[in-house]
């Protein structure tokens, strides 16, 4: 598995992470109906597949569960 990443020192949100000094990076995501393209072309058209993350894409808040819910148990014989 790769991970495709290029520079966002221009990008609005991407270039808020990582130190001062440090290179920023975005990652690159090409849409499923475009994958089919991307793995066919000419390494001379790759470079048109690297384009910053669009504003389609959004954050939000997901909760996951950390354990098993306790349950008191009860003195059964079965």
């Amino acid at each position: 598995m790769s991970l495709l990443t290029i520079n966002a020192d221009d990008h609005p949100f991407m270039s808020q992470f990582h130190k001062p000094d440090d290179e920023k990076r975005s990652i690159v995501v090409i849409a499923p109906e475009k994958h089919m393209d991307w793995l066919h072309c000419h390494h001379s058209q790759a470079h048109k597949f690297l384009q910053p993350m669009s504003d389609q894409f959004t954050a939000k808040l997901m909760l996951r569960q950390t354990g098993k819910l306790q349950t008191q148990q009860q003195n059964t014989l079965f």
